[in-house]
């Protein structure tokens, strides 16, 4: 059982920081145009996100 929530929390971790990182870039302009460019609030969002991403995986190694 600790495994798969070992495994849950690490894959729900990468996938936070994944998106994080997809919206960062949609924001700066990098991943096409559309109505997330230079919207600040979008590269906030994205920060976050990549941090709580980075935290959840890193804690997901602790489980034991």
């Amino acid at each position: 059982m600790r495994n798969i929530a070992k495994s849950a929390a690490l894959f729900l971790g990468v996938a936070l920081a994944l998106l994080g990182l997809w919206w960062i870039a949609r924001n700066r302009g990098l991943a096409g145009t559309d109505f997330m460019m230079e919207e600040m609030q979008w590269l906030y969002r994205g920060l976050v996100l990549v941090a709580f991403g980075v935290v959840i995986a890193a804690t997901s190694r602790r489980i034991r």
